[in-house]
């Protein structure tokens, strides 16, 4: 049974990346100061994020309380007081836990176990000591992190706990459907908690660099497999730590079997038997493994409930770099119903309002290529601003609708486009098919110009543009 523990805690621990490979790959002085650096650099800021979401969450929370309490007022002025009295309090409680406590954090999130561990390790193991104070101030960044990562998790079930009397006490008076501002703001604080763990992952050039070093060298290794959280779940022996035992490989069935024969086949037991019983003490094992694993994730399991018949944005707990879609497209005509063709080159940023809407600005050079084939030359002949706003329809399909300003005339300095008289007006409208290729996502969108007879010269009223965009 001992060993099914050791194969189990072995395929956690390679699920984590932590290579078997023995190497005596150190940090050097510089790259343990870039490390510290950008360790205490991430979660600093990622310790301030979740601090100022968590207090402007409480006090939304608050004051969507004094609404409810003035509206229930008007109606039972007995249970408004029953039910907010002290609310004020509670939330303010609430908020001071995120000063003054300071406590272990329970969950086990990978991404923050290797980066606690990482500095345990250099600490015992070689940090130099020019980097003693730095090492000091990242190990407290990480900390506090973890501190408030834990403080939030225990915010988190006393706003369910609140959610749910809430939701028993309004159902009873009729008013259940009040609850709906209070109930969003929960559910968006759950969401936005989880896109800021994730984060603790999303590691750095310097800081995944730093972490494939450490976990070739074999006393990280080691140290890896005494002090992760994961680790101290199983409670891996460490008698069998010291042996050198590899995770490498997994007998076959047939292997097994013909263990088994070998060595009970011919001392009269059934062995059928022996192994079912065998499986049965094992299932048993998988048992007690797997309720010590649902109490480590019994805080991150306290999620809250998505309000019923509500449709999250998924964009609204994203950062603002995150909802930029970038985009570059061109699109070729005739500038009059003569050459020279043209070529327009732009690139475009989108900023996501929610999954269904996307606004955006972009610019574009309109690039001449000559007279034909025996007469090209590049010229340039214009440039444009553009602003659109894509709804999606269904499926891939968007409507797009855009307002642009153009500059049609030929220049060969970049002073001559201040001219503005030269400028001439579009409004588009159309449809966009948005279709992934690779990794990528391709853009094809036919556009109607309502301006291209007020242009002074005419131009084409059917626009087609083909590119490429990059979240």
């Amino acid at each position: 049974m001992r060993h099914l523990l050791v194969i189990l805690v072995g395929l956690f621990l390679s699920l984590n990346g932590f290579s078997q490979e023995d190497s005596t790959a150190t940090l050097s002085n510089g790259k343990q100061q870039q490390y510290l650096k950008a360790v205490k650099r991430r979660a600093s800021s990622l310790d301030e994020k979740i601090t100022a979401k968590t207090r402007k969450t409480l006090a939304r929370l608050q004051a969507a309380e004094n609404k409810l309490y003035n509206k229930l007022f008007k109606k039972d002025s007995i249970a408004a007081k029953r039910l907010f009295g002290g609310s004020a309090d509670a939330y303010d409680q609430l908020s001071a836990k995120l000063d003054v406590e300071r406590k272990h954090l329970t969950e086990y999130l990978p991404g923050y176990d290797t980066l606690m561990n990482s500095l345990r390790f250099l600490e015992k193991h070689g940090i130099d000591a020019d980097n003693l104070k730095l090492m000091e101030g990242s190990t407290i960044a990480v900390k506090n992190l973890g501190s408030r990562l834990q403080v939030t998790n225990e915010i988190k079930i006393k706003l369910k706990e609140r959610k749910q009397y809430l939701q028993e006490q309004f159902g009873a008076l009729g008013m259940a459907k009040q609850l709906k501002r209070l109930n969003k703001e929960m559910y968006y604080y759950q969401e936005q908690l989880k896109e800021y763990k994730a984060l603790l992952a999303d590691k750095s050039k310097i800081e995944k660099h730093a972490i494939a070093l450490l976990r070739s060298n074999a006393a990280f290794k080691t140290f890896m497999e005494k002090n992760s959280i994961l680790s101290q779940v199983f409670s891996l022996p460490e008698s069998y730590l010291n042996t050198g035992a590899s995770f490498t490989g997994m007998q076959m069935r047939a292997s097994v079997q013909a263990l088994v024969n070998e060595r009970f086949g011919s001392g009269g037991i059934d062995v059928q038997q022996y192994v079912q019983e065998q499986v049965q003490n094992a299932n048993a094992a998988l048992s007690v493994l797997k309720t010590k694993i649902n109490n480590v994730h019994t805080v991150s399991s306290a999620d809250i409930e998505m309000p019923q018949g509500f449709k999250p944005n998924t964009q609204k707990t994203k950062s603002f770099l995150k909802r930029i879609e970038y985009g570059a497209n061109i699109q070729t005509q005739k500038m009059h119903s003569f050459l020279p063709v043209t070529s327009d080159i732009a690139v475009t940023a989108g900023y996501k309002l929610n999954d269904k809407s996307v606004a955006g600005v972009g610019a574009a050079y309109k690039m001449g290529w000559g007279q034909g084939l025996d007469k090209i030359r590049i010229s340039h002949e214009g440039v444009s601003l553009r602003s659109f706003i894509d709804y999606k329809i269904k499926g891939s399909f968007w409507l797009t609708g855009g307002y642009e300003q153009h500059y049609y005339q030929t220049f060969t300095r970049i002073e001559q486009i201040n001219d503005a008289g030269g400028w001439k007006q579009s409004a588009l409208l159309g449809l966009s098919k948005k279709m992934k290729i690779g990794n990528k996502s391709s853009k094809v969108q036919l556009l109607y110009d309502f301006f291209n007879r007020q242009n002074g010269l005419r131009t084409q009223p059917l626009v087609v543009r083909i590119g490429y965009q990059f979240n």
